[in-house]
């Protein structure tokens, strides 16, 4: 579970230097990096 948080990390830093051109991709990147670690943490809590 932490390899794939590692890697949804290792995606939003390559993402956010391709998207830094445009503010809207960056925008809509970080807004999809922020659910995608909520994602993750809400399922290892409800693995207990």
């Amino acid at each position: 579970m932490l390899s794939v948080l590692m890697g949804i990390i290792v995606f939003e830093i390559l993402f956010s230097f391709i998207a830094k051109k445009d503010k809207k991709l960056f925008l809509a990147c970080s807004v999809s990096f922020w659910i995608g670690i909520a994602f993750i943490l809400s399922l290892q809590f409800f693995e207990r």
